[in-house]
């Protein structure tokens, strides 16, 4: 293997140790993105319940 070989195969495994990192951010922010909207369900709840009360 050359060396333009070697170069070209190191930065394909480069590129994909990167896709699968942010393939696994990804994922996180995905399960975070889930976990937060019903907690903001239920701040938009009580902000309408503290109206309607004349909180």
């Amino acid at each position: 293997m050359d060396k333009q070989q070697l170069f070209y195969q190191l930065n394909d495994n480069s590129q994909h140790q990167c896709d699968r990192i942010l393939g696994t951010r990804a994922h996180e922010y995905k399960k975070l993105v889930a976990e937060i909207k019903p907690i903001q369900g239920l701040k938009e709840k009580l902000r309408a319940q503290k109206i309607r009360n004349g909180i």
